[in-house]
């Protein structure tokens, strides 16, 4: 017999807070690239009660992809090219959602255990007012820089 289907999934000290699914997560990084999905973790560590203690994992994270992006708009893509940019876009924001993936995944699988979901839209559109305008915000300030 299998002693080990007999173990509880979920240990005594952790927690079962509300937060945003991992679906959820990875759709804003996908579609709205790392500058719609940062806030969007924040969001997701504020209703966990995990903000000062994520704090600095998503500072990291914003100076990786602020030398990221720096570095993009260093190089010249021809316009026929374009789906370059998007790509690594794309890319980087899925990889900040399974950065911070593994980081919490103990408290995630909670979560999604127990389907304690927050609602994903008003973050999902906070996070969209906040993301849009950056990428043409830090355009002009590479371009600014001599």
């Amino acid at each position: 017999m299998d002693n080990d289907l007999l173990q509880p999934s979920l240990r005594s000290n952790s927690d079962v807070s509300h937060g945003l699914s991992i679906r959820s997560q990875f759709l804003v990084g996908f579609f709205g690239g790392p500058f719609m999905t940062l806030p969007y973790l924040v969001f997701h560590s504020h209703y966990q009660g995990k903000l000062k203690r994520d704090c600095i994992l998503l500072l990291v994270i914003a100076l990786l992809l602020a030398a990221l992006i720096y570095g993009i708009n260093l190089t010249e893509i021809e316009s026929e090219h374009r789906w370059i940019k998007r790509l690594i876009s794309r890319g980087s924001g899925i990889f900040m959602v399974g950065v911070y993936y593994l980081i919490n995944r103990e408290s995630q699988k909670n979560i999604e255990s127990f389907e304690r979901y927050k609602s994903p839209w008003i973050p999902a559109l906070i996070s969209g007012l906040i993301g849009l305008p950056l990428p043409f915000l830090v355009a002009y300030i590479i371009k600014a820089i001599p």
